[in-house]
């Protein structure tokens, strides 16, 4: 997506935070116990750590701080 020459960086920026903000919702639901039952739907839930680097690639800084 970074790289997409389709997008301008008000779009990238915009989709990685909702990626971030999605990944943060996802992390805090798992904590939770309710993390999704099928594995297919695991493999492409929003990444924190792969938006956070990308948000760094384009010069954007991540929306919330990473917890500790």
């Amino acid at each position: 997506m970074i790289t997409d020459p389709e997008l301008s960086h008000r779009e990238k920026k915009k989709a990685l935070e909702t990626l971030e903000q999605d990944a943060h919702q996802l992390a805090t639901a798992s904590n939770e116990g309710m993390a999704p039952e099928k594995e297919e739907a695991v493999k492409h839930e929003p990444k924190l750590d792969e938006s956070v680097k990308a948000q760094h690639q384009i010069g954007v800084k991540p929306v919330q701080k990473r917890s500790q």
